[in-house]
């Protein structure tokens, strides 16, 4: 019984990245192109299920493939919200911005364009001070239009200081004559894979797009020793999100959002009923 249960996971691991036909049809395969045709609007809300037990495995990309994910169990979920901004604190600073979500559990405002959505600011927390992250370059959240093939980098950075306050180390208040803090950001996207994704709902002409986006941190607080100051570095830290997203111009938000690990396989997969 144990070498039949091996052999059904090896089998469904395989049809759920097959080529959609022969080699010969592959090669003429027309890949879709993501226009973006739809797009969030303010008060937007998308529900995505989470499922952390199927597909863990790495699944294959290129031309023609044919990806089924009827067999996703909501085992939780998550919404992504896109709210209007109107009201909000930090707001009169962003005035061409559309609205605000979260995202890496930051409030960032965004702005629709002609080739996607862009960030244009975080809302940083560190130890209970707020930065208003303006960043030297902004990137796009989604891009459009994208074809198969098609690669893109963002790097951003943001540096800021707030002058004498109390910050919390290892739960003790400690008074800082400054809190400074570092971020740069690299986000690579590669077109990996187009065809034709099935789900409950039916079938998608699909682009895949593999994501990779590299945060570092760093916080430094000068705070009071003796006569003077000492720089104590308080954060320093890398965070590096790996997804696959699958897009469709007859959505405005990708329909399966699949986290990875170092390895590109699968983590948890977010999809949309």
């Amino acid at each position: 019984m144990k070498n039949i249960g091996v052999l059904l996971v090896v089998i469904i691991a395989f049809l759920s990245c097959k080529k959609v036909d022969t080699t010969d049809d592959t090669l003429i395969y027309s890949c879709s192109v993501f226009q973006g045709v739809s797009v969030p609007v303010v008060e937007d809300s998308i529900k995505y299920f989470i499922d952390t037990a199927s597909f863990q495995f790495a699944l294959s990309g290129g031309k023609g493939v044919f990806w089924d994910f009827t067999g996703l169990n909501k085992q939780d979920s998550t919404t992504v919200y896109f709210n209007d901004k109107t009201g909000l604190k930090y707001s009169p600073l962003f005035p061409t911005s559309d609205f605000v979500s979260t995202l890496n559990d930051e409030l960032v405002y965004l702005a629709l364009n002609s080739n996607g959505l862009e960030v244009q600011g975080a809302i940083i927390n560190v130890s209970d001070t707020q930065f208003v992250a303006f960043y030297n370059k902004t990137y796009k959240y989604y891009d459009f239009p994208l074809k198969y093939n098609q690669s893109l980098t963002n790097t951003y950075s943001y540096r800021d200081m707030v002058y004498e306050l109390v910050i919390d180390v290892d739960g003790k208040p400690i008074y800082a004559d400054s809190l400074e803090i570092f971020r740069t950001g690299t986000i690579t996207k590669k077109v990996d894979g187009c065809g034709k994704l099935k789900n409950a709902n039916g079938t998608y002409e699909v682009l895949r797009i593999y994501k990779e986006e590299t945060i570092s941190d760093t916080s430094i607080a000068h705070v009071f020793k003796g006569i003077g100051t000492k720089p104590v570095t308080f954060i320093e830290e890398e965070n590096i999100f790996r997804t696959y997203e699958f897009v469709t111009d007859s959505l405005n938000s990708p329909i399966i959002i699949i986290d990875l690990d170092e390895n590109k396989q699968a983590k948890s997969v977010r999809f949309r009923n």
